[in-house]
């Protein structure tokens, strides 16, 4: 079997390995960490994951606020025009008819 992918250098390819490394630690390491995305009770044993105790009044509060719907109407907005990017884009892409050359 033929190498399909050649490095100069020996450092090369665990260079190339950090950046998913450290996305490996913050995301699911750090973030497991007490204090950083839970709650923990003074005895301890019982975790409350935040967004999940007292969850109706969260909602209710997020839906009564005017920010959270111009917040979607612009998700939507970009997501539409990313789509009518990737639209033109593949007309612009298609070969040219060969009765109009």
């Amino acid at each position: 079997m033929e190498k399909s992918a050649f490095f100069n250098s020996k450092l090369l390819p665990y260079l190339l390995l950090v950046p998913q490394l450290v996305v490996t630690f913050v995301f699911f390491y750090w973030a497991r960490q007490p204090g950083t995305l839970a709650i923990v009770p003074a005895r301890g044993c019982v975790r409350v994951i935040l967004g999940i105790h007292r969850a109706g009044e969260y909602y209710q509060a997020l839906f009564a606020d005017p920010q959270y719907y111009k917040a979607m109407l612009t998700t939507v907005w970009c997501l539409d025009a990313g789509r009518g990017a990737v639209a033109v884009d593949r007309v612009c892409l298609l070969p040219p008819r060969p009765d109009r050359i």
